[in-house]
């Protein structure tokens, strides 16, 4: 199938520098000043202030590039490929206000940090496994929009056979089963990757 697929980082960056030099950006940079006096005693915020008066900027023209595009090409749907990221998440806001449903997969081991609590933003986010599933519920998230659709990257590694392994690393590489031992497990995509 063909897909059609743009890049729109130029357009942001060009967008933000149109944004940072207009008149508006006096008042949002005002804004911005008056809401770092009242957290100053916040850790860091007022050395973040640049980074985050830019990423402001940025933000701005994301949303109005994003609401652009979705207003002219009206998807059914939307996928976000990194649900979590700030682009990503902007894109499944502005889907959101127009009832265009979104999706994402995850490509990794979810983590059970607190910060992921409030990290996918996506209707339905497709996990590889029921340990994705109830790392998500754990932390939160609805159960109804997580579907569990598996992932090659991981579904090998449940077929291993933990006594069968141990033989096969005695056997070809004379390491004792009996020492404590660190296994990192790589990828999964092709017969015999553990090797």
């Amino acid at each position: 199938r063909n897909i059609s697929f743009v890049n729109l980082f130029e357009e942001i960056k060009l967008l933000t520098e149109e944004i940072r030099r207009s008149k508006e950006a006096q008042g949002i940079r005002e804004r911005m000043e008056t809401n770092v006096k009242q957290n100053s005693s916040i850790f860091g915020v007022n050395e973040l202030f640049g980074f985050l008066l830019e990423e402001t900027y940025r933000c701005i023209a994301t949303i109005m590039i994003c609401e652009h595009v979705i207003k002219l090409v009206n998807p059914k749907s939307m996928f976000a490929a990194a649900d979590g990221e700030m682009l990503e998440n902007l894109a499944i806001s502005i889907c959101r206000k127009y009832k265009i449903p979104s999706f994402s997969i995850l490509p990794a081991v979810i983590p059970t940090n607190p910060i992921m609590s409030d990290w996918f933003h996506a209707d339905k986010i497709s996990v590889y496994g029921l340990h994705g599933l109830e790392t998500l519920t754990t932390l939160g998230y609805d159960k109804e929009r997580v579907i569990v659709t598996g992932n090659p990257k991981y579904d090998r590694f449940k077929s291993l056979e933990l006594e069968k392994s141990k033989k096969f690393l005695e056997e070809n590489y004379h390491i004792d089963s009996k020492k404590k031992l660190i296994v990192i497990g790589m990828s999964g995509w092709y017969k015999d990757d553990e090797i």
